[in-house]
C-alpha cells in the first residue's frame, strides 16, 4: 500500500468535504442573506416616495420636489439645519419632524426588506442562498452525515501510525509494540477503506449537483414558495409574491388601499390581481407587464370599476385590432358599463356617445389618429394594451398615445413580453408614465446591476411571472378569446350557412379563409399568441380538425413549427416530431389534428395549449389538452380557445356547455378531476350540430332582417 498516495487522497477528501460544508455553512448563508438585504435595502430607499412620509401635506410634498427631492434616497443626505435652507418657507418643526420621520423609514426598510432573488440574473449572494436550501432540504440527511462523519480524522490517525513502517532492516531498531501497532494500523486502514471510497462518492455527487446550475434552478422555479418560506424562517421578514420588486413599505401602503369593485360582477379577483389593481390606481400612471395568461385586462377592469364609484368615468381602451372584440366581450363579461367602438362608419357616433356618457370607448392604434382630440378635453382612465406596439417615438400612433396619456389622470399600460430585456423601449414607455424615474436610470451608476435596475423602476412597471402565484393559480386554466372575421371571413360563413346543415364544416372553418394575419383576426390572435409564449420561455400545442388550417398555421409559423401531427403520419414520423419539439428551445409548437394527435401521446413538453375551434365534444378537447397536462406535474397549463363572435363557434359552446352545466366544466377553479369526469359524458354529436346549426341560421335571418 502507498501510504503517501492514501495520505494525499485522505487529506484532499478532507480539504473538500470542509469547502463544501463551508459552502453551504450557516454562517455563508448569513452573510450572503445579509449582503443581499442590504444591497435591496439601499435600492428600495431610493424609490419609495416622500409622499409616503407626508401624504397629508402637498404644500412641503411641492417645494420637496421643487428641490429635486422626491424619495427617501434623495432626502438622506439631509439634516434639519440643511433642509431648513432647501426648505426656505417650511416651520422648523415640520422639518425636524420629516427628518425624524425620514430616519425611521430607513431603518425601518432596512429592517424589514425581504431578499427576494432574481432567477435569471443570480449574483453570487444569491446563489449561495440557493444551495444553502438545495442541500439542506434535498440532500438533507447527506449533509447531516457530512458534518457527522469521523471516517477522515480515523484515516488520518491511522494513516500517522502507518507512515512510522520501516523497511526489513530498520524496523530491527523498532520494538515489537510499535511494530503491533503500525501492523494494527494497517490492518484497521483496510477495514475503513470502504467507507472512505462511499464518502469520496457522496462527496463528487454533492460536488456534482453543486456545479448544476440548471438543475439548482429548476427546483426554485418548481417549488419557489418552498425556498421564499425557508428565507422567512431564516430573517422573520415576510414576502409578497404578489409585489414584483416593490419596496416593502410600498407593498403595505398598497395592500391596505380600499379597492371597490362592485362593478366588476362577473367573478372574483384573484389575490395577486386584487394587488396588480391597487398597484395600477395607487401609481396612477403604470405598466404591467405580468407573464400571459395571469389576467391583465382583469386588472384593467379593476382599475376602471374602481374610478367609475369614484365618478371617473370616462375610460379608453386603445389596443390591437386583432383583440377589439375580446375586449368588448370581457367588459361586457365582468361588467355592466357600456362600450363603444371608435371602428368603422359609426365611430364619430360612438365617440360623441363616449364623451356625453359614462362608458368605454375602444379603438386600435392605427385609428387614433381619427380622434378629434380638440373636443376631448380630459379621460379619466387610460389603457393601452400590447403596450410594445407604441415603443417607437417616431411613429404616428405613438404620438397618438402621448398625447391621450397626457390628457389622462390614470394610465395603465399592459404587455406580456419580458420587456425588461429592451432598455431603449422600456426607458421609452416608462419616460411617457413617469419621467421623473428617467432621471433617476440616467444619473445613477448603478443601473447597470439588474437589481437596482427593477427596484428603480419598480412604482412604473409592475411583472409578476406565472412561477410567483402559481398556488393562486388552477391547474388547467382556460381562457376564451374572442376575434372578429374579416368581411371576406363574413362573405363566406354567411354563403355557408345558406348552404343548411351541410355548410357546417365550412362555417367551423371560415375565421381561417382570410389566409393571412391581416385579413384573419383568428390566426392573428393565435401567432400573438405563440410570439408571446417564446418571449416567456414556454412551447406551445396547436390542435384543429381542420387540415387546411393546420397547414396555414404551419406555413405562418415557418420554423417555429416542428411540423404537422394528422392520421396521415405515421407512428414513427410522430415521434421524430415529438422528439424534435421537445429538444427545441423556447417557443417551439407542435400542431395536431385533434383526432389523431389527441389520442395516445405523451407531449409534456408544452404547457400552452390553442384550441382553433370547438369540437362537437368535451371528451375530444379534453383529450388534446391531456397531451399536455398530467396530474402531479409542476407547471399548470394555459388553454386558450379561440372563438370568433357571432358564429358557430359561440352556438356550439352554448348548446354543449347548456348540456354540461352540473360539471361547471370550464370554470377556472373547478378541479382537475370534475374537469376531466367530463369525458365520461356521452353527447350525442348530432343533436349540438343541429341546435348549433338552428341558432345560426336564425341569427343570420334576424340580421338580415334588420
Amino acid at each position: 500500500m502507498d501510504v503517501q498516495s492514501e495520505t494525499f487522497q485522505v487529506e484532499q477528501l478532507k480539504r473538500n468535504v470542509d469547502n463544501f460544508l463551508t459552502h453551504i455553512s450557516e454562517d455563508t448563508m448569513k452573510t450572503s442573506l445579509q449582503n443581499i438585504q442590504k444591497r435591496r435595502a439601499e435600492n428600495d430607499i431610493k424609490v419609495v416616495p416622500v409622499d409616503v412620509l407626508i401624504d397629508d401635506n402637498r404644500r412641503l410634498i411641492t417645494s420637496l420636489r421643487e428641490n429635486n427631492i422626491f424619495n427617501i434616497g434623495d432626502l438622506r443626505r439631509f439634516d434639519s439645519k440643511s433642509l431648513q435652507i432647501v426648505l426656505k418657507g417650511a416651520e422648523p418643526e415640520e422639518v425636524e419632524r420629516l427628518v425624524k420621520d425620514k430616519d425611521e423609514m430607513i431603518r425601518d426598510i432596512t429592517n424589514h426588506t425581504f431578499p427576494k432573488i432574481d432567477i435569471d440574473n443570480l449574483t453570487q449572494d444569491a446563489r449561495t442562498l440557493l444551495d444553502y436550501w438545495y442541500f439542506h432540504t434535498t440532500y438533507k440527511n447527506e449533509v447531516e452525515q457530512l458534518k457527522n462523519e469521523t471516517v477522515t480524522d480515523d484515516a488520518e490517525n491511522l494513516l500517522k501510525t502507518m507512515k512510522k513502517k520501516r523497511g526489513i532492516f530498520m524496523s530491527w531498531f523498532q520494538s515489537s509494540s510499535e511494530k503491533e501497532k503500525i501492523n494494527a494500523a494497517f490492518h484497521q486502514f483496510e477495514k475503513v477503506q470502504p467507507e472512505l471510497n462511499q464518502l469520496h462518492k457522496d462527496v463528487d455527487t454533492l460536488y456534482s449537483e453543486l456545479n448544476n446550475d440548471l438543475k439548482i434552478k429548476e427546483a426554485f422555479m418548481n417549488d419557489s414558495a418552498s425556498f421564499y418560506a425557508f428565507i422567512e424562517s431564516r430573517t422573520g421578514v415576510s414576502s409578497s409574491q404578489h409585489a414584483g420588486d416593490l419596496p416593502s413599505v410600498l407593498v403595505e401602503k398598497i395592500t391596505n388601499m380600499d379597492l371597490d369593485v362592485s362593478l366588476l360582477t362577473g367573478g372574483t379577483l384573484r389575490p395577486y390581481q386584487a394587488f396588480g389593481t391597487k398597484y395600477a390606481l395607487y401609481n396612477k400612471r403604470t405598466l404591467i407587464g405580468d407573464e400571459m395568461g395571469l389576467g391583465k385586462t382583469i386588472q384593467a377592469l379593476g382599475v376602471i370599476t374602481h374610478l367609475f364609484k369614484d365618478n371617473k368615468t370616462r375610460a379608453f381602451v386603445i389596443c390591437p385590432k386583432s383583440v377589439m372584440a375580446n375586449w368588448a366581450h370581457e367588459i361586457e363579461k365582468w361588467t355592466s358599463i357600456p362600450v363603444k367602438i371608435f371602428h368603422g362608419a359609426k365611430r364619430d357616433e360612438a365617440f360623441n356617445e363616449w364623451l356625453e356618457t359614462p362608458s368605454i370607448l375602444i379603438t386600435n392604434p392605427e385609428h387614433t389618429k381619427n380622434i378629434d382630440f380638440d373636443a376631448l378635453d380630459y379621460i379619466d382612465c387610460l389603457i393601452i394594451d400590447e403596450a410594445h406596439l407604441i415603443k417607437n417615438p417616431n411613429t404616428q400612433r405613438t404620438k397618438n398615445a402621448m398625447v391621450l396619456a397626457e390628457k389622462s389622470e390614470y394610465v395603465m399600460m399592459m404587455t406580456g413580453t419580458p420587456i425588461e430585456n429592451n432598455l431603449n423601449e422600456m426607458k421609452h414607455l416608462i419616460g411617457i408614465l413617469q419621467p421623473q424615474i428617467i432621471k433617476e436610470i440616467d444619473n445613477n451608476p448603478r443601473m447597470n446591476e439588474p437589481e437596482t435596475f427593477k427596484t428603480i423602476v419598480s412604482p412604473a412597471y409592475l411583472r409578476r411571472k406565472r412561477i410567483d402565484v402559481l398556488k393562486e393559480l388552477p391547474d388547467i386554466e382556460f381562457i376564451e378569446m374572442f376575434s372578429e372575421m374579416s368581411q371576406k371571413e363574413r362573405q363566406y360563413y354567411n354563403d355557408a350557412v345558406r348552404e343548411g346543415i351541410s355548410g357546417l364544416m365550412k362555417m367551423r372553418r371560415a375565421a381561417f379563409t382570410g389566409n393571412n394575419i391581416n385579413d384573419s383576426e383568428k390566426l392573428a390572435n393565435l401567432i400573438e399568441i405563440c410570439t408571446e409564449a417564446k418571449e416567456n420561455g414556454h412551447k406551445i400545442l396547436i390542435f384543429s380538425f381542420f387540415k387546411d388550417n393546420l397547414e396555414l398555421i404551419h406555413q405562418t409559423l415557418g420554423t417555429q413549427s416542428a411540423g404537422i401531427i394528422s392520421g396521415d403520419v405515421s407512428m414513427n414520423e410522430r415521434q421524430q416530431m415529438i422528439d424534435t419539439f421537445t429538444h427545441r428551445e423556447a417557443g417551439a409548437t407542435l400542431i395536431g389534428q385533434i383526432d389523431a394527435a389527441g389520442v395516445g401521446l405523451n407531449i409534456q413538453a408544452a404547457n400552452i395549449v390553442i384550441l382553433c375551434e370547438p369540437q362537437w365534444k368535451p371528451s375530444t378537447e379534453l383529450q388534446a389538452i391531456g397531451r399536455a397536462y398530467r396530474m402531479g406535474q409542476t407547471k399548470n397549463v394555459i388553454v386558450y380557445r379561440l372563438l370568433s363572435e357571432n358564429s358557430i363557434d359561440e352556438a356550439i359552446t352554448q348548446v354543449r356547455d347548456e348540456k354540461l352545466k352540473s360539471f361547471n366544466l370550464y370554470a377556472n377553479d373547478s378541479s382537475v378531476a370534475d374537469v376531466f369526469k367530463a369525458q365520461e359524458i356521452e353527447i350525442n354529436e348530432k343533436d349540438i350540430q343541429k341546435e348549433a346549426f338552428e341558432i345560426e341560421r336564425k341569427r343570420l335571418e334576424e340580421s338580415q332582417g334588420a
